[in-house]
């Protein structure tokens, strides 16, 4: 392949993750972060700055077919994940509806980048938060 970079899924949503989490009082869930964990995957399954799933596209262009295609392992996973028939994947590709496999990929893949992301920052995430006074 030469230098050409393949796309990485889980660490392009990991630095949206990161960028969504900013929009949280990290105050409000000190003491709850499990509880953090489950409200962030709720609202980030709906989010298109991170998954597409609200509008159905994540990237509303043509870069969807690339990201895809280079990596159909995590396309044939998705696909499974979510028990997706052949008929309608056969449908999806014959329309050219690239946008509903990377959607479909940045969902099936929604919890371990919630996951890493959390304990990427288990040991400072919360440290920097002020204690109530």
């Amino acid at each position: 392949m030469g230098g050409l970079k393949m796309y990485n899924y889980l660490e392009s949503m990991k630095d949206d993750i990161r960028d969504a989490i900013d929009g949280y009082d990290l105050e409000e869930w000190r003491d709850r972060k499990d509880d953090f964990q489950e409200k962030l995957y709720e609202d980030l399954w709906i989010d298109d700055a991170v998954t597409g799933n609200g509008s159905g596209s994540y990237s509303c262009s043509a870069t969807a077919k690339e990201r895809v295609l280079e990596n159909i392992e995590l396309c044939v996973g998705a696909m499974q994940d979510f028990g997706v028939d052949c008929k309608t994947i056969g449908e999806k590709l014959i329309a050219g509806d690239w946008d509903y496999f990377d959607v479909a990929i940045r969902c099936s893949l929604l919890g371990q980048a919630i996951a890493d992301v959390l304990s990427e920052f288990d040991d400072g995430l919360w440290d920097d938060i002020p204690e109530d006074e």
